[in-house]
């Protein structure tokens, strides 16, 4: 863990002594034909973080609410570096936080006409790109809380442009393996024989923005024992999303609405282990579950959505916004179990520009997880008072400090 961090910190110096002489500027250079630029990002936040512990049980003589200080250096910190040469773009960047290092984008992408482009190699999902403004929480962006973020992946996308106003986008994604709860009896094997499908179409004119998308993906969970009760079971899981903005003189507002089934294959669920680090929900959000042959699934529903509202000041800009996401609950017997979960979040900030690339981001997030899909878990290993399922709520009050170069 040192050697990381350690790590970490000399990587995010070298980017501010190597970014210094050209601030808020990425360098850019040509090597024969090809024209490089380097940049990225350093970011840090800071801040208090007061946690309600809801109904989950603490270690002895822990209170049910604590505040705690924390910096954390988001995950999302990164270096980058292009490549362009005549109709060839090459990205690669890294990202580097708290957590470790990881790759982020590495792609090539081929521009066939004016209006044709192929890419090839890991970049953001098309499903609802857009995102709000949030920050603190390893720069939630609110998701799971309304925000449905897919995450990048390897991929094929083919893009063409109609105009300056209309796009489309198709892309074929590495495959996806939806986290269960207990779905179909007897011994499986995953079985991915096709790929996930992304699509997205952008409109824009004036000051509006339009970006409906979707996502189709299917899997078989292979029989993999002699008994005669084990059956090859097909799971699906699929997303419909819609994200707008339009711009006035006055403020920017921007929205998201999606609904889907089996999304626990996208990650809908972030609701956190508790601070004693022994309690996290008994169910993930949005997982398919055994029916009660117990020999196929019940798919699962979701649905959610965030707006967010952005006001610019000469050198600042108020965002508030809020979002919120809720999961059927198909498990049985269905007198134990809540018949939906949600989760819900709200944030207010100011970003200010204090020099070029640099920005200083205040702000407060307050994010609620919900209740436990079961109504009681006395006499399980994770035992909650009788009707007490309540997962509690955050509330961050803190500082998020950024600097793009």
């Amino acid at each position: 863990m040192r050697m990381k961090k350690r790590l970490v910190s000399f990587v995010l110096a070298a980017c501010l002594i190597f970014s210094s002489p050209m601030p808020g500027h990425a360098a850019g250079f040509k090597i024969g034909e090809v024209e490089w630029t380097i940049g990225g990002s350093a970011i840090m936040d800071a801040g208090w973080k007061r946690s309600d512990l809801g109904g989950v049980p603490q270690d002895s003589g822990q209170e049910d609410t604590r505040l705690d200080w924390y910096t954390e250096i988001p995950s999302n910190n990164r270096l980058n570096l292009k490549a362009v040469y005549e109709n060839m773009t090459g990205y690669a960047e890294i990202g580097l936080g708290s957590s470790g290092v990881g790759t982020r984008h590495i792609y090539a992408a081929y521009a066939m006409n004016d209006a044709n482009t192929l890419l090839i190699g890991q970049t953001n999902s098309l499903l609802s790109e857009a995102s709000p403004g949030q920050k603190l929480n390893n720069d939630g962006k609110l998701e799971g809380y309304g925000n449905l973020y897919a995450g990048r992946k390897p991929q094929l996308r083919f893009t063409h442009k109609q105009g300056d106003s209309l796009s489309f986008s198709l892309a074929l994604e590495d495959n996806r393996s939806a986290v269960s709860n207990s779905v179909a009896s007897g011994s499986h094997i995953d079985e991915q024989t096709m790929p996930a499908i992304m699509a997205a179409m952008a409109y824009k004119n004036a000051g509006l923005t339009l970006v409906p998308s979707a996502y189709f993906q299917r899997y078989t969970l292979k029989q993999n024992d002699a008994l005669e009760t084990t059956e090859d079971v097909t799971l699906s899981s699929w997303a419909l999303a819609l994200n707008g903005a339009f711009k006035t003189e006055i403020a920017t507002f921007s929205m998201e609405a999606w609904y889907g089934s089996n999304l626990s294959a996208i990650g809908i669920d972030k609701r956190p282990t508790q601070p004693n680090g022994t309690t996290k929900p008994s169910m993930v959000m949005g997982a398919p579950v055994a029916d009660e042959s117990g020999n196929d699934i019940e798919d699962v529903t979701s649905m959610g959505g965030w707006l967010q509202v952005a006001i610019p000041f000469e050198k600042a800009t108020f965002n508030i916004g809020a979002g919120y996401q809720r999961s059927n609950v198909e498990n049985s017997p269905s007198e134990l179990y809540e018949s939906e979960i949600e989760t819900m979040g709200a944030f207010a900030s100011v970003a200010v520009a204090l020099a070029k690339g640099f920005t200083v981001q205040p702000e407060i997030a307050w994010l609620d997880h919900g209740s436990d899909a079961r109504k009681t878990l006395a006499g399980s290993s994770v035992s909650y008072a009788d009707g007490e399922n309540d997962l509690g709520r955050d509330l961050y009050l803190g500082v998020h400090v950024q600097y793009d170069f």
